[in-house]
């Protein structure tokens, strides 16, 4: 569970914004030539047809954070299996600042504090931030069972 946190405080620091807007805006006027629409039609077909073999398209969902930053293939899986629920954590002030740093807070507590104090002070987030503690469950939830061989 630090580790896990760890890996959401140090992806809160490498926030990525990314977006892609694929629409192609035209100002096309009644009369317009059918010619020119057909051209601009044609021209966007070979373009698809090679971004499909690139890729399978799977909603185009990146990461806007980093999960994994040692292991790679475990970073893959999650934006692969688990992008939407990350995300949601990643962009979401109340998961990604509040709930995670509160966790973190705990897990730097004095190494005589115990796991039962840790634990609680833990709670105590979820109980503080249940927004967050949400978010990040589902996160988490995704992560851990669409990549635990690739992220062990």
């Amino acid at each position: 569970m630090i580790r896990t946190c760890c890996l959401l405080a140090a992806a809160a620091l490498a926030l990525v914004a990314c977006s892609s807007d694929d629409t192609e805006s035209t100002d096309a006027t009644p009369g317009a030539d059918a010619a020119a629409e057909t051209a601009i039609t044609e021209d966007a077909a070979p373009d698809a047809a090679v971004t499909e073999d690139a890729a399978p398209d799977t909603g185009a969902c990146k990461l806007s954070g980093v999960y994994s930053s040692s292991k790679p293939a475990c970073n893959a899986c999650a934006e692969e299996k688990c992008c939407v629920e990350l995300n949601a954590c990643f962009d979401a002030e109340s998961c990604d600042d509040l709930y995670v740093n509160c966790m973190l807070g705990c897990a730097l507590l004095e190494e005589d504090a115990g796991k039962e104090q840790i634990d609680a002070c833990v709670s105590e987030c979820g109980t503080e931030y249940p927004e967050g503690k949400t978010l990040y469950d589902a996160a988490m939830g995704c992560a851990e069972t669409q990549c635990k061989a690739a992220c062990e």
